[in-house]
């Protein structure tokens, strides 16, 4: 992270993005350095509701320096009484990029070791953070029409997908399963046209994640 600071040492990181397939389904990704016990008082003290870094995150583009954001002479007893709560451990100086994508909605936020902001360079490299980030949240989680259609294969086809996505060849495969070598080839040709896939290669792309974690694998799935 020392990339994003060139004349301040980040001190902490925290991530928060929501995913939302085509479905209209969605889940959450978190990761953070900060303390239990602050995230603790967040949320008992309901500060999400008058936090002005994470009101700039739903509303704001770009990044944004905390000073900017916090700033404000006006601010109710609620937000004063965060904003020293916050500086108090630590989270006053920094800076938070929205993440913005056609599904993906959330925030990173950067601390400083002290009121002292990135310049406009890094400003920049944030911005392609953020957007890596997203794409990276795009191949991590596969669409849920991907997996309805997962769904459709049958145990043995899942078994015969598992075994070819290793690398095994389909002579081998037809030894560990106990079947013909015709009838593992005949399994993965109908596999790939139930997943309208043109060929191994993109089918093994789109269900990898899924074979991962298939719980009906798991009594032969091996450590390799």
């Amino acid at each position: 992270m020392a990339q994003f600071a060139s004349t301040a040492s980040v001190e902490g990181i925290h991530i928060r993005a929501n995913k939302r397939n085509s479905t209209g389904k969605g889940f959450q990704v978190r990761a953070s350095t900060y303390s239990s016990d602050w995230l603790r008082k967040y949320r008992e003290s309901n500060y999400a509701l008058i936090d002005p870094v994470l009101a700039h995150a739903r509303h704001g583009v770009g990044p944004r320096e905390f000073k900017q954001l916090t700033f404000n002479k006006g601010w109710d007893d609620l937000t004063r009484r965060f904003l020293n709560d916050a500086k108090q451990v630590g989270l006053d100086a920094g800076v938070t990029v929205p993440l913005r994508a056609a599904d993906i909605f959330g925030f990173v936020n950067l601390h400083f070791e002290s009121d002292r902001s990135d310049n406009s360079q890094s400003f920049e490299k944030l911005l392609l953070f953020a957007n890596n980030f997203c794409e990276a949240l795009d191949r991590s989680f596969p669409e849920q029409n991907d997996y309805r259609a997962y769904e459709l294969l049958t145990l043995r086809e899942r078994q015969v997908l598992y075994w070819a996505r290793t690398g095994k060849t389909s002579w081998e495969i037809s030894i560990i399963l106990g079947i013909t070598e015709r009838t593992v080839v005949a399994h993965i040709s109908k596999s790939t046209v139930k997943l309208s896939c043109v060929n191994r290669a993109q089918m093994f792309g789109q269900i990898g994640a899924f074979i991962e974690s298939d719980p009906v694998l798991d009594d032969f799935r091996i450590e390799l």
